[in-house]
């Protein structure tokens, strides 16, 4: 779980790397997977389960650690990526 403090508001998301497996399957080499709101609490984000970020502020992220890198003391954030049918889209969250 990634809790992300975004001005006044702090969201609870989770996150993962994604497998090799998946990797394979959808074609990308990178990125992360958005699995939901944690358990913990409701996310007031509209991003839909499954999405792959591969990209924060427009800074390509492949891994968790990039991402966290992109992520630290940010006070708004554009996300990046696709779902695993292709569908392109961004999300803002501030």
């Amino acid at each position: 779980m990634i809790l992300l403090n975004l001005g006044k508001e702090a969201l609870n998301l989770q996150f993962r790397e994604l497998s090799v497996e998946e990797k394979k399957q959808l074609g990308h080499r990178d990125g992360i997977k958005y699995v939901g709101p944690s358990t913990f609490g409701e996310s007031h984000t509209n991003i839909g389960k499954d999405f792959i970020i591969t990209k924060v502020n427009s800074r390509c992220v492949k891994n968790m650690d990039q991402f966290f890198e992109a992520v630290k003391n940010k006070k708004s954030l554009m996300l990046g990526g696709t779902y695993p049918d292709g569908t392109h889209a961004h999300y803002y969250i501030d």
